[in-house]
């Protein structure tokens, strides 16, 4: 059992690993400085077609760069406000702002999805379901062994340890 626990372990690792790599080499752009969003539909996508996708996300580099900084300013805004010394302080304008930076922040994400949507083929987008199954098959086995980690290592020691 342990032998095949361990065996299991490497083989996640490995394959771990080699997708980091192959992520990593998804991730890059033309220019080698550009990054693309790792998703289901980027692992398709073909050399022409991650050429597209990466002229979109630069022609909308100064909006995305935009809505970071405004998210970043409305997390800042609230938390000087929680640490502040007042005694009695309202935070609703700073939530009300953080949220709606993070709204439009999601809303820029599936715009660039849609439209990322848009170049694939059929095929392609069957191809895309089939990759995202089984990261997420990969997840959930990775869940399991930490879980099994967790419960074995919580099993050699006693309540007092």
């Amino acid at each position: 059992m342990t032998r095949k626990l361990l065996l299991t372990i490497v083989l996640a690792a490995s394959g771990v690993a080699a997708f980091g790599a192959a992520a990593r080499a998804f991730h890059e752009g033309p220019s080698g400085h550009e990054r693309l969003t790792m998703t289901p539909f980027t692992a398709v996508l073909r050399p022409e077609q991650k050429q597209a996708l990466f002229s979109m996300v630069k022609a909308d580099r100064e909006k995305v760069h935009s809505l970071r900084w405004q998210l970043h300013t409305a997390r800042e805004a609230l938390i000087d406000k929680l640490i502040s010394t007042d005694a009695s302080i309202d935070v609703s304008k700073e939530v009300a702002d953080l949220k709606a930076a993070q709204a439009a922040m999601i809303d820029e994400r599936v715009a660039i999805a849609l439209a990322t949507r848009k170049l694939l083929s059929p095929q392609q987008l069957k191809d895309a379901a089939a990759f995202h199954a089984k990261l997420k098959d990969l997840h959930q086995q990775e869940a399991a062994l930490l879980q099994q980690i967790e419960g074995k290592s919580g099993a050699d020691q006693g309540p007092d340890e």
